[in-house]
C-alpha cells in the first residue's frame, strides 16, 4: 500500500512520482509528475492510501517512456498477477485488454493509428503517444 494522490476524475498518481502542482486558473490546477507528463485541469485531489499497481519500469522497445513516444510495443515489469492493463483512445474506446503475468508482459501496440493513447494497469494511468 502507498499513498497516492486521486483526483477528482479518479486518476490516482503514486506520491513519489508527484513532482509539484502547477496552477492553470482559478478553478484548476496541473499535476506535474516527476517523468514530465502531466496530468491536467484538476479541480480537486484527496490523499488515499491504495495498493501499487507493480509497475516499476515501463518501456519501449529497450527505449524508456520517458519521451513518451511509442512504437511497436510496451513492456511492464514486476505487475502483480491478475493485474489488468488497458490500453485506452483519448475519446475513451478500449483499443487493448490484457491480463497481466507475474514477471514481465509485453503489450503489442504497432497494430494502433498514431496517436495519444492512455495506458491503465491497476490504479496507475501514463500517457503515451503512438507513432
Amino acid at each position: 500500500m502507498t499513498w497516492h494522490l486521486v483526483t477528482d476524475t479518479d486518476e490516482a498518481i503514486e506520491l513519489t512520482k508527484v513532482s509539484y502542482l502547477l496552477a492553470s486558473t482559478q478553478e484548476t490546477f496541473d499535476i506535474v509528475c516527476t517523468d514530465g507528463t502531466i496530468v491536467g485541469n484538476v479541480k480537486s485531489i484527496k490523499l488515499e492510501k491504495r495498493e501499487s499497481s507493480g509497475i516499476q519500469k515501463t518501456k519501449t522497445n529497450g527505449e524508456g517512456i520517458f519521451s513518451q513516444i511509442v512504437d511497436g510495443t510496451l513492456t511492464i515489469s514486476n505487475a502483480k498477477a491478475g493485474t489488468i492493463a488497458q490500453v485506452i483512445s483519448v475519446s475513451g474506446i478500449t483499443c487493448i485488454t490484457q491480463t497481466l503475468t507475474e514477471g514481465q508482459n509485453v503489450i503489442n501496440v504497432s497494430q494502433l493509428y498514431p496517436g495519444t493513447y492512455i495506458l491503465k494497469v491497476g490504479e496507475t494511468t501514463i500517457k503515451f503517444i503512438k507513432k
